[in-house]
């Protein structure tokens, strides 16, 4: 849904306004791609930071890259979580996070829940941020409040006072309550759909068929042998742990 072009317009109109200290926040398997992208498409160059690498800054061998002025940087969220205090004492211009849905969970509030997605966003509390996802959030309305508060805490009040006014609320009251919702999240919050570009990407038609398969004896007999070994909890070819979901 062009996120990585969006947010690439964004980060080319500050660079032409001299703000040229970026973070980038990515899961480790699209790094390489969001720095790719960034350098083909817009001609921003940017480098790619993890512990591992910042070990060799701690050691003297590389420079601070945290201390340039001008960079964008593309790391991810177990670096921020553990160089949480470097981070929050760099003047960052903007700080993007990309799948941001993987920290929809910062909102619970036991200490030992959602405890990186906390950190980090203590770390990046003090800077502007722009949140990407393509994932729906169905499961929870709670999730919504939790990534709004990495934009500001305070947008949609306690999280006491937002259960109050749009979770435990009655039948009568969910239309007139979402509408309201919808309203305030809207200064802050765009959603790009599929209709709106369809005439720039050929999304490929995905086509559901339905096809009825009738096994043989010895297939059904297979079958049946076979999950009756997953489910033996004396099975020591598969972890335990895995045994529930297969």
């Amino acid at each position: 849904l062009c996120k990585t072009i969006e947010t690439g317009l964004v980060l080319s109109q500050l660079w032409a306004e001299g703000k040229r200290k970026i973070l980038i926040l990515a899961p480790k398997s699209l790094r390489h791609q969001w720095q790719d992208e960034l350098r083909e498409l817009f001609y921003l160059v940017s480098d790619i930071i993890d512990t591992r690498s910042y070990s060799k800054v701690a050691k003297g061998i590389y420079p601070d890259p945290l201390k340039e002025d001008e960079i964008i940087l593309i790391t991810n969220e177990h670096f921020i979580a553990k160089y949480d205090s470097l981070i929050q004492k760099s003047n960052w211009d903007l700080i993007v996070i990309d799948e941001a849905h993987k920290l929809r969970n910062v909102w619970k509030p036991a200490k030992n829940q959602a405890k990186r997605a906390k950190t980090i966003r203590n770390a990046i509390s003090p800077f502007k941020k722009m949140l990407l996802t393509a994932t729906p959030m169905q499961n929870n309305l709670m999730e919504l409040y939790g990534l709004c508060t990495f934009l500001d805490p305070y947008a949609l009040g306690t999280a006491e006072s937002f259960k109050r006014n749009f979770i435990s609320i009655s039948d009568d009251e969910l239309e007139e309550k979402l509408s309201e919702l919808k309203f305030r999240i809207s200064k802050f919050f765009k959603r790009e759909l599929r209709n709106n570009v369809q005439a720039f990407i050929p999304y490929t038609n995905r086509n559901a068929v339905t096809i009825p398969f009738d096994p043989t004896d010895n297939e059904e007999e297979l079958r049946v042998t076979f999950e009756n070994y997953l489910k033996d909890p004396e099975t020591v070819a598969l972890p335990p742990i895995a045994n529930g979901f297969l």
